[in-house]
């Protein structure tokens, strides 16, 4: 939301319904956001093949955009703006880390597609530890960049680059940079709602919920049930729901179930020698 009104200068308040008998943080109603969700569910439903190909062809034109803003972002570093390092000392930097971890939500989509790649033994693991590597990267970058750019205590929250650029005297760029990112967002909310759509179909081939979700369109082979629950559920949450509470529930629930998933592996992994071991007693 912030960035399409960036790109038509206006403040990302212009374009919500401000109801004020909500509570607050959920009283900010985003029609754009619905409206952008449904554009990307109709492509994810489409084609799964399609969808990679329109990936393939905006990640191209997202390295443009973020080399530029590396570069030039780097001609107007002030290294005193490094000063203070860290304000907020140790616990400053655990806290944005914990907010921040919801970047790495999307890595975990990669296992979810291995029936679409041909070599899932090597293409897997390839994907998912090199796209972790050059996002962690990228990520510091940015954070260098931004950071020298302008004093922390002047980074705009909404549109950080886009400020920065209008501060430094290149106004024009931050035009670059919301078109950039709104490419961006478009791109990963893709990416999540076709992953996410193969984790509800998967869950229900196990019959651990209703077979009706595992329903796959005959013409297009994507989960078209899934997909449409997904539609549902986020569009509800994103209408009412302010960015902080999202980007908070993400990052905590993204860890919880991180979390349950190593320990199911530990105690798989020891029910299945523990098995075997009685096995091999019992045979002998």
């Amino acid at each position: 939301m912030s960035w399409t009104c960036t790109l038509c200068n206006q403040h990302p308040n212009d374009f919500r319904i401000h109801v004020s008998s909500f509570p607050d943080s959920y009283n900010q109603l985003d029609p754009i956001t619905i409206i952008v969700i449904i554009v990307i569910c109709i492509l994810a439903v489409a084609s799964t093949k399609g969808s990679s190909r329109l990936n393939y062809i905006a990640y191209i034109f997202h390295v443009a955009i973020i080399l530029f803003i590396v570069i030039a972002g780097l001609t107007k570093a002030n290294p005193k703006n490094f000063t203070p390092f860290a304000p907020y000392g140790p616990c400053g930097i655990f806290v944005a880390s914990s907010i921040l971890f919801f970047a790495y939500v999307g890595f975990d989509a990669i296992s979810t597609m291995a029936k679409e790649t041909k070599n899932p033994p090597k293409d897997i693991p390839i994907g998912l530890v090199g796209s972790m590597v050059i996002t962690t990267l990228a990520y510091c970058i940015f954070a260098v960049t931004l950071c020298l750019m302008q004093p922390y205590q002047q980074i705009d929250e909404d549109a950080p680059f886009s400020v920065a650029f209008e501060a430094v005297g290149w106004g024009w760029a931050k035009y670059i940079v919301a078109a950039g990112a709104i490419k961006g967002m478009t791109t990963v909310l893709l990416v999540n709602f076709v992953g996410q759509a193969r984790y509800l179909m998967h869950i229900a081939r196990t019959h651990m919920i209703s077979p009706w979700f595992a329903k796959v369109h005959e013409r297009t082979c994507t989960p078209v049930n899934a997909t449409a629950t997904m539609l549902a559920a986020t569009a509800i949450i994103v209408f009412f729901t302010s960015l902080g509470i999202l980007s908070n529930l993400l990052s905590i629930s993204t860890l919880f179930i991180f979390m349950l998933v190593t320990i199911g592996l530990i105690v798989r992994r020891n029910y299945v020698r523990v098995k075997r071991h009685h096995l091999t007693e019992t045979s002998t």
